[in-house]
């Protein structure tokens, strides 16, 4: 279009629409360009994709896992969870119908006891477990200690004490009637009667019976347990004589040859029951038998809990695959010819005649001639080995507190030695001996703890080399016939001389299960008594005083076992601390009975930190 004056003009509407076109174009130009680089930055971050994997339901999973180790036959189940099918389902019955447990909507009554009766028998642990059952290992262990405390509740019901009836198993076989006709137990090899658990294996066996019998446990009027020789003599249980041939193996090609030999072959026969028991226990519960993962106080229970289970089992169901399996193993291990009727008669009648005369005839038969007495009273090698067995006995009978003799003990060993050598042997010969015989266990102990030496078990002897054996003689001479040589008597060296360092604190029977707090851990708790402290100035004096004079030994025993309201085992382990240590026990003398009980808190608190 030409203007007024001449000049060429563009149209307003032509100018709209080459403005709109740069726009668009523009705009296009742009997206064009974010879309190239957004796709040049995915190829450049782009990852592997994850893919999602299926859904799977647990609850079906479950439920299938469940069925297939209940209802594929009776083997597979027993070998999973240790019993056959219809004895899981009575048990479970039992526990619903006692009260001891019930369905919940996290875990049924028959998946809780399945997953506890699968933990004992195979040693599994919760994490393991768990992923099998698809949970968590808390709820795992949370329902574990449930059922454990519901089957403790069971013990009074299936772990009772025997009958005083005569065993059908003594009274048809000619070999023990009438002899063993008062013994009571697990004859029948069944069922456990007592159960006590928790003692350290270190503990000897007559401080663990001296236990269960402060704890009630009783023998009836008249009747008798059959028991080893680490029980000692003691009224109600029979061992066999000692250096004796006892077990069966022994046996095998070589009948017995005299009264002692006799009874000990026929008291191993009798125990072989006991041991058959054991042996299915081990067998069923694979947890007994493995390195355990809980904390000590719930491998106790865990202990009981098997043995109710096992008595319960030997009720409902005793002729299972388990209980087979043990009798051929066992029945395999006894390889001695059947006695013919001739041999019993003339056994029988051996005993008849020899029964009565056993105990007599077993300490005159170490008896020698008689020997003249001596001005100076010396121990010969006889001698000191009797000393040795009556006092490791003395150990056994429990007559050895706080690790030293009573004078009673001294005293009894005296008048041993004298009657069986014929010689005159006072308390104070036997007090001189014992230093002797703590001195030769210091350096024995001494040997042992030294590095490069060894030590033979079944020998006795501490093993050294050649060259390190020159080396330490030249040091030590007098040492020389401890090293690479037998050390004789060793076990009741090591009974009388050796501290025991058992305490029992874990130990647990039937009447110690608190069914309401199973795993509480409270103990009981300690007051402190208010009474007149003294002057700083009577303490310092007093202190000088006892540091000028010996320890009184048994001042300090009888001050600290006054304290009753302490646990004894507490009391005990404090007599020996403050033995071992002379300034502290005579510091501890000096005190008031109040700071007394407050030294004694705090020595309890030391012992569980």
């Amino acid at each position: 279009m030409e203007s007024d004056h001449g000049v060429l003009t563009q149209s307003p509407v032509q100018m709209t629409r080459e403005l709109k076109g740069m726009i668009v174009g523009a705009v296009a130009a742009i997206i064009g360009y974010v879309l190239a680089f957004l796709e040049v930055y995915k190829s450049r971050n782009r990852g592997p994709r994850i893919i999602r994997q299926p859904y799977v339901n647990r609850d079906s999973l479950r439920e299938a896992n469940i069925n297939s180790i209940l209802y594929c036959g009776d083997t597979h189940c027993l070998g999973q969870i240790r019993m056959r099918l219809a004895a899981y389902f009575s048990l479970c019955n039992i526990l619903v119908e006692r009260g001891l447990l019930w369905e919940c909507r996290q875990m049924s009554v028959k998946e809780q006891v399945l997953v506890f009766l699968h933990l004992l028998g195979h040693n599994v642990r919760f994490r393991a477990i768990g992923g099998r059952f698809f949970r968590s290992t808390w709820t795992i262990h949370q329902y574990f200690h449930i059922v454990l405390k519901a089957i403790l509740r069971l013990y009074t019901e299936f772990v009772k004490p025997p009958t005083t009836t005569l065993q059908p198993e003594i009274q048809n076989n000619p070999r023990f009637f009438p002899w063993f006709e008062d013994f009571i137990g697990a004859i029948d090899g069944t069922h456990f009667t007592y159960v006590l658990a928790g003692w350290e294996g270190s503990a000897h066996d007559s401080k663990v019976l001296g236990d269960a019998l402060r704890r009630g446990f009783k023998v009836p009027q008249g009747k008798y347990y059959m028991a080893d020789g680490g029980y000692g003599d003691r009224k109600g249980f029979m061992h066999p004589f000692r250096q004796v041939r006892y077990h069966l193996k022994e046996y095998t090609n070589n009948p017995p040859e005299n009264e002692k030999e006799l009874f000990n072959l026929r008291h191993s026969s009798l125990r072989m029951c006991v041991e058959r028991a054991f042996g299915v226990l081990k067998k069923r519960f694979r947890v007994l038998d493995a390195e355990p993962f809980w904390p000590f106080k719930t491998q106790v229970d865990v202990v009981l809990a098997c043995c109710v289970i096992h008595n319960y089992l030997r009720g409902i169901d005793p002729n299972d695959p388990i209980a087979r399996e043990v009798d051929m193993e066992m029945n395999s291990q006894d390889a001695r010819a059947p006695l013919t009727r001739r041999e019993v008669r003339e056994e029988t009648k051996e005993c008849v005649k020899k029964r009565n005369a056993i105990s007599l005839v077993m300490w005159t038969a170490y008896k020698v001639k008689k020997e003249e007495k001596k001005a100076n009273f010396r121990w010969s090698k006889p001698m000191s080995m009797v000393l040795l067995e009556f006092l490791a006995e003395e150990v056994r009978k429990g007559n050895r507190p706080n690790n030293s003799f009573r004078t009673s003990s001294f005293v009894a060993a005296a008048k041993n030695i004298s009657e069986v050598f014929h010689t005159t042997c006072t308390a104070d010969h036997v007090e001189n001996h014992m230093r002797t015989v703590r001195a030769t266990w210091g350096i024995i102990s001494k040997l042992r703890g030294t590095s490069g030496f060894g030590w033979d078990d079944n020998v006795k002897m501490v093993t050294v080399s050649p060259n390190a054996f020159n080396t330490y003689v030249q040091q030590y001479p007098t040492h020389e016939r401890y090293l690479n040589h037998k050390i004789d008597m060793f076990e009741e060296i090591s009974i009388v001389a050796g501290k025991d360092m058992a305490r029992g604190d874990f130990s647990k029977s039937f009447a110690d299960i608190e069914v309401t707090s199973i795993e509480s851990g409270q103990g009981p708790t300690t007051t402190i008594e208010n009474g007149p402290i003294k002057s700083e100035r009577e303490v310092v004096g007093a202190l000088k005083k006892f540091s000028n004079n010996q320890l009184d030994v048994e001042m300090l025993h009888e001050e600290i076992m006054k304290m009753e309201d302490f646990d004894e085992l507490v009391r005990d382990a404090a007599f020996d601390h403050l033995v071992e240590r002379e300034m502290l026990a005579k510091a501890f003398l000096t005190k008031s009975e109040s700071l007394r009980r407050l030294w004694l808190q705090k020595f309890v608190k030391s012992l569980h930190s």
